[in-house]
């Protein structure tokens, strides 16, 4: 507490390399701030790129010229934790999607 009571009397200011110090030390901490908006505004464009592309995908897949077979059933069946079956399911009448690379997709009629 002296210490700095004392310091405050002081008429002794900082040294110009110690305020050098400071500049520098600020200006890299700045530096490091704006590389990681960058780095996160490239991840960010590259994912809703990648989204596009995936969504544009499906809906391609999901056209009528890829339709395998517009009258399939699905059954949806309600299992417990363990995997057992407990008796309760549904069936769903779906259109069947599908393309070369063995994609298949189920859309609800």
């Amino acid at each position: 507490m002296k210490k700095n009571l004392s310091k405050l009397r002081s008429h002794k200011g900082e040294s110009f390399v110690e305020i050098l110090i400071a500049i520098l030390i600020v200006a890299f901490g700045c530096l490091l701030l704006a590389s990681m908006f960058s780095a996160s505004f490239d991840l960010n464009t590259s994912a809703q790129q990648k989204d596009k592309e995936f969504y544009q995908s499906i809906s391609d897949m999901e056209s009528e010229s890829n339709l395998v077979d517009d009258d399939f059933q699905v059954t949806i069946t309600e299992t417990d934790g363990n995997g057992t079956t407990s008796g309760a399911s549904v069936n769903v009448n779906t259109n069947k999607y599908g393309d070369e690379n063995g994609l298949t997709s189920y859309r609800k009629n």
